[in-house]
């Protein structure tokens, strides 16, 4: 197993600390394998949910958040 003394941007993510197995297996699944995959992996979109909408005003189709 990979044991650096101090963690490089060619470690891979098992090591990173606070990132389990499970974790690095959906990274993994991502295309991320090292600490500079995952630094480097930018989303590709942005959801705003910020924005609240009254149920009654809902429409078919549109992305919203509601509370009740």
């Amino acid at each position: 197993m990979y044991q650096p003394t101090e963690l490089t941007l060619d470690a891979p993510t098992e090591i990173i600390p606070r990132i389990g197995p499970k974790t690095a297996k959906d990274f993994a699944k991502l295309g991320i394998h090292t600490a500079h995959d995952l630094l480097f992996h930018f989303p590709f979109r942005h959801e705003d949910y910020s924005k609240i909408v009254r149920a009654a005003d809902l429409r078919i189709g549109e992305q919203a958040s509601t509370k009740v």
